[in-house]
């Protein structure tokens, strides 16, 4: 893959267990937004459907929430579970098309790095 390059970032992202593996998801790409209400018992959790939810805010703080609708457009298989994390994540980019391979993630920028080569190839 000599015209592919290496696209890394150091971000937040979604993990998404289905029934045809694990995948990788930048946070940017699932809109999904919340804040606490002026009560400070509920928090606004908006989704990418339009759909806004008011819930307990506790369960945000676990780093693991459901938020399958925003997740269905980009996996295949019935989603059985997302994790929400930070840190890096890089796939393979040919410059002025539309052709990458999938996100996988790591510790560290070397590690993804790695990772991709051992994938494809350096």
């Amino acid at each position: 893959m000599t015209h592919m390059e290496k696209q890394i970032e150091i971000t937040g992202f979604y993990l998404v267990d289905t029934s045809q593996g694990t995948v990788c998801i930048p946070h940017d790409l699932v809109t999904v937004s919340y804040e606490a209400l002026d009560d400070g018992e509920w928090a606004e959790f908006r989704m990418c459907t339009g759909d806004t939810w008011h819930i307990d805010p506790d369960p945000l703080c676990n780093g693991s929430f459901e938020i399958k609708e925003c997740v269905k457009d980009f996996v295949d298989g019935e989603v059985y579970s997302i994790e929400y994390r930070a840190g890096c994540i890089g796939r393979l980019s040919a410059p002025g098309y539309l052709d990458c391979t999938d996100w996988i993630w790591g510790d560290t920028e070397q590690e993804v790095s790695d990772a991709l080569d051992d994938l494809y190839g350096e």
